[in-house]
This record gives C-alpha cells, sequence and structure tokens, in this order.
C-alpha cells in the first residue's frame, strides 16, 4: 500500500443554513419555525469535531450558491430551510447535485 495515500482522509463539512440566535429572539412564523438556533448548530459542529472532521458554517443560501466551486470537496450538511416555496428544503441539496 502506498504510505502517501491517506484513505481515511475526510472530507471537511460544510454546514449550510439560516442560523438564529434563538427562538426566543426570532420572529417566530411558520416559515421560520425550523430555523435552525446557534446552540444547535454548535452542538452540530461540536459533534462532527469530536468525530475527526472540519466543518465550516454558512449562514447563507446565496452566498453558498454564488461559491459553489469552492465546496466541490466538501461533504454539505444543509440546515437552510426558510423561504416562502414548499420545495425549499430542497434547494441546498439540489445545487449539490448540479
Amino acid at each position: 500500500m502506498n504510505s502517501n495515500i491517506n484513505v481515511l482522509q475526510k472530507l471537511p463539512i460544510l454546514i449550510v443554513g439560516d442560523i438564529i440566535d434563538s427562538y426566543i429572539d426570532s420572529e417566530m412564523s411558520l416559515i421560520n419555525a425550523d430555523n435552525p438556533t446557534k446552540l444547535e448548530v454548535n452542538e452540530i459542529i461540536f459533534w462532527f469535531k469530536q468525530a475527526g472532521y472540519q466543518v465550516l458554517v454558512l449562514n447563507s443560501v446565496h452566498d453558498f450558491i454564488a461559491n459553489v466551486s469552492l465546496y466541490k470537496d466538501f461533504i454539505v450538511f444543509p440546515l437552510w430551510r426558510g423561504g416562502y416555496s414548499r420545495n425549499r428544503t430542497s434547494i441546498v441539496p439540489a445545487v449539490c447535485e448540479e
């Protein structure tokens, strides 16, 4: 086996979501009721880092789409659910499929 190749190398993780401070501080509606809080995202980051992953967080789907080529070697973990479309949960996965 070639010792220069690390077969266990983990791809970094990119979390994409409209993250809110808290549900108390956020203006609640059915549209934003499922947005992740900073506390929830920090817990997810902690779990991924405990598993040995590097983690990057983007709080803007628009930034993700505008720079999607920068993240081609990332595992994308979509937390974004904002917006008024019933298809809002599929936007990030659809961009990743292209």
